[in-house]
């Protein structure tokens, strides 16, 4: 989509907010253009009223002034964006502000943003931090980071290791992780929430930015050998126990979670220490659950039916 007005109040090539609250969840706001001199906002433009924005991909927008990804005048939070590949004539690649009221981010990736300022601008009030952001290139003076934060500057920015846009098997469109990325498992590990294509959480912590990475950085090969030697019976199951057998067995430990699939949620706990491994559940509801085997740095996941 194109917007084309040429002032500071217009611009917003995908969403123009101009009043009331906006709530955008589980999307891709992708490729869109203000291209009016002085508009703002080739992704988002608030202009008035809230924006909460969660679980989102922002990629491949520009802006012929501020804000490639997303532009705020009004109030604004974010919670596991991916924010990339977005590009600002003027300042603000990623995101720019000029709003009194702070933008909020959290569990987000920012980077790999083009613009006089790189990813973040300010043209006052400077961005809050909530935790488990990455933030390409920034400086103190737009945001103050806190200790779980990985922040990159202009001399020395931090790749966050991103594919190239595609559907990745989703209903849209995300950016994933590469093996090896920083943003991987370092997200907020109390935040339980599926990502935007309804992926749960994957090796018990949340990684950075919209899309929840679904294997270990390891090989496949690796991967394919541990899920062929294990059997998990019986299955369906009543919610009391459940046997796990794992013929590669070689006298390492290895463990073992079980996951509430509605929730992304960890219900128990253990450690395999034997080729064949009785599970007592805690009387689990009926539902859908994952078995997730973890064995170093290797792991296959299994669904399991309580009935």
């Amino acid at each position: 989509n194109v917007a084309k007005g040429d002032g500071p109040t217009f611009g917003g090539g995908g969403i123009f907010n101009s009043g009331g609250d906006l709530v955008v969840m589980n999307s891709a706001i992708t490729n869109n253009q203000s291209m009016g001199a002085t508009g703002n906002g080739g992704g988002v433009h608030v202009k008035n009223g809230t924006a909460m924005i969660m679980t989102t991909t922002v990629s491949g927008n520009s802006s012929a002034n501020h804000g490639g990804g997303v532009y705020n005048n009004a109030s604004l939070e974010l919670n596991a964006l991916t924010i990339a590949n977005n590009m600002a004539t003027a300042d603000g690649g990623g995101i720019a502000t000029e709003s009194a009221t702070t933008v909020e981010i959290k569990n987000s990736i920012i980077a790999t943003n083009m613009g006089t300022t790189a990813d973040l601008f300010t043209s006052g009030t400077p961005y809050t931090s909530n935790g488990y952001n990455l933030i390409g290139r920034a400086t103190a003076a737009t945001i103050s980071a806190e200790t779980t934060d990985a922040i990159g500057t202009m001399a020395a920015p931090i790749d966050p290791m991103l594919s190239a846009l595609a559907l990745n098997n989703g209903v849209t469109a995300t950016q994933q992780l590469m093996s090896g990325s920083p943003a991987y498992n370092t997200g907020d590990p109390t935040d339980v929430f599926m990502d935007q294509n309804g992926q749960m959480i994957f090796a018990g912590t949340r990684d950075m930015g919209a899309a929840e990475y679904q294997s270990w950085p390891s090989s496949v090969g690796s991967v394919a050998s541990l899920s062929n030697s294990i059997n998990v019976y019986p299955n369906p199951s009543n919610g009391t126990v459940v046997t796990l057998e794992n013929s590669a067995y070689n006298g390492n430990d290895m463990t073992a979670d079980v996951i509430e699939m509605a929730t992304g949620r960890t219900v128990q706990s253990f450690t395999l220490t034997a080729a064949k491994n009785e599970l007592s559940l805690n009387n689990l509801n009926a539902g859908l659950y994952l078995i997730r085997m973890n064995a170093g740095e290797n792991t296959s996941t299994f669904k399991l039916t309580i009935q």
